[in-house]
């Protein structure tokens, strides 16, 4: 009895950390970024959740967009960041003044890409896996990273991300590439 009783109590412990999981995890403040700029050799492959405000949009690496967002608080000196999509949104999926929220690793911008060389400015920037319209939680994520997303959407953080080099050479459109997902 009392072994029933303990599992009956562990089910319900288990099931009740699981309910209480944030969808869509934002761990990663302006401060935090601020922080990884001082030392950007050290913060390259650092997997991010993050959320911001929507200030500009560029067309970047093979028309895929670079989007500079205003990060949350905690945030100090007001941190901004780009973010390297590697899917691309159907029109007026992603706009200036949307809050989205962003999972992704952060990367110095290669030295064989002058696109991005002429926009980002700073140390770092983040490669996004999986961007998510903060209002509807309605999301685009790419397909090889379909696992991470889905996890981070179910509330999980995931602590590593395979880093999809050869989808850099071909864009993964929203149409024809690109998974839509919404909660």
């Amino acid at each position: 009895m009392q072994l029933i009783v303990t599992l009956l109590l562990s089910a319900i412990v288990v099931y009740a950390g699981d309910a209480a999981a944030e969808p869509f995890q934002i761990p990663t403040s302006g401060n935090d970024i601020r922080e990884a700029y001082l030392v950007p050799a050290a913060s390259e492959g650092r997997v991010v959740g993050l959320a911001g405000l929507v200030q500009e949009i560029e067309k970047g690496h093979n028309g895929r967009p670079l989007i500079r967002v205003a990060l949350r608080k905690p945030n100090d000196a007001k941190t901004s960041i780009w973010i390297g999509s590697l899917v691309t949104p159907k029109a007026g999926q992603i706009a200036v003044g949307q809050i989205v929220r962003v999972l992704g690793y952060l990367s110095r911008v290669d030295a064989n890409d002058s696109l991005t060389q002429s926009v980002v400015k700073d140390p770092l920037f983040v490669i996004g896996f999986c961007l998510v319209d903060e209002a509807s939680k309605v999301g685009i994520f790419l397909p090889e990273g379909i696992k991470q997303c889905i996890a981070w959407q179910e509330g999980a953080m995931p602590s590593d991300l395979a880093k999809p080099e050869a989808n850099r050479a071909a864009p993964a459109d929203a149409e024809d590439g690109a998974a839509e997902r919404g909660r």
